[in-house]
């Protein structure tokens, strides 16, 4: 998945685009004696008007990428038959499955993204009161996890500090991506 990638992108492009914008006001500000008031009040406006413009639609263009993945993500966790394997006869054979049996399946299909198989593993491990040391997040966590990162990225566009946590590699992957994320 390329989600949090490309939401990070999309947020450092209006970030960068905003930072622009002030600094022609900042140009401005420092050259005002150069025009009439009236002039630099009007220059100032417009500058003004399209960082307002810049911000909304950097906005907008962060909900989108967020309302994508929430799309993506519900065609992902719908149940599909074709997708369960010969490892669900292990659910309803004579066999009992430990955790480590349990975990290896999980390792298994988280590898190839197979969320019915999944699905089934962790009701099983439930229904047979089977700890087992993996997370599983359903879509409704995830979808929640990318309305918060979503919402932190739209705070980045007007917090300096945030906007400089989201561009740092290291800090933005380890401490901004919520765990029901990493990956996507």
């Amino acid at each position: 998945m390329n989600f949090v990638k490309n939401l990070r992108e999309t947020t450092i492009e209006y970030i960068n685009k905003l930072a622009a914008q002030s600094a022609q006001i900042e140009a401005l500000d420092c050259d005002r004696d150069d025009y009439k008031q009236s002039t630099y009040l009007d220059k100032r406006r417009d500058l003004v008007k399209q960082q307002e413009d810049i911000l909304n639609e950097g906005r907008y263009k962060i909900l989108d990428v967020v309302n994508g993945y929430k799309q993506d993500l519900s065609v992902r966790y719908c149940a599909k038959g074709g997708d369960i394997t010969d490892d669900a006869k292990l659910f309803t054979g004579n066999i009992p499955l430990a955790q480590g049996d349990i975990e290896a399946l999980v390792d298994k299909y988280t590898a190839v993204d197979n969320i019915t198989m999944l699905r089934m593993i962790f009701d099983y491990a439930s229904n047979h009161d089977i700890y087992i040391d993996r997370a599983y997040y359903t879509e409704e966590m995830r979808a929640q996890a990318a309305d918060v990162l979503g919402e932190t990225m739209s705070g980045a566009l007007t917090s300096d500090m945030t906007g400089a946590f989201v561009q740092n590699d290291s800090f933005f992957y380890q401490s901004m991506v919520p765990p029901a994320l990493a990956g996507e």
